[in-house]
């Protein structure tokens, strides 16, 4: 309408794959998005596209395990970008990880 570009830079999705209210809003305004990817972290000899973000619950050189639960937006946590199938993975490795603990208790 007023012909200004504006440049953003950030994620599109949170760790749980739900869009940031930004993103929805962009996208209403029919904003032109263009997406930029990073390369999977999670094993050394995965370099696939990394189209989702795991939130770790401490730091991944202190042993960090992938957590899938929580506020969409905490301050101070760890994230990693993965691609799908090592997205899929940590999250089944999470599930089986809960449930054995509740099982534990």
């Amino acid at each position: 309408k007023y012909g200004t570009i504006v440049l953003a830079y950030g994620l599109r999705t949170d760790f749980l794959e739900r869009k940031f209210k930004n993103v929805i809003r962009m996208e209403e305004k029919g904003a032109k998005i263009t997406t930029m990817y990073s390369t999977c972290i999670n094993k050394k000899e995965c370099i696939s596209k990394a189209t989702h973000v795991v939130r770790l619950d401490k730091p991944k050189d202190e042993g960090g395990l992938p957590i899938f639960k929580g506020a969409q937006k905490v301050v101070g946590h760890n994230y990693e970008p993965m691609c799908l199938d090592c997205y899929e993975q940590a999250k089944a490795d999470w599930k089986m990880r809960t449930k054995k603990q509740r099982n534990q208790k």
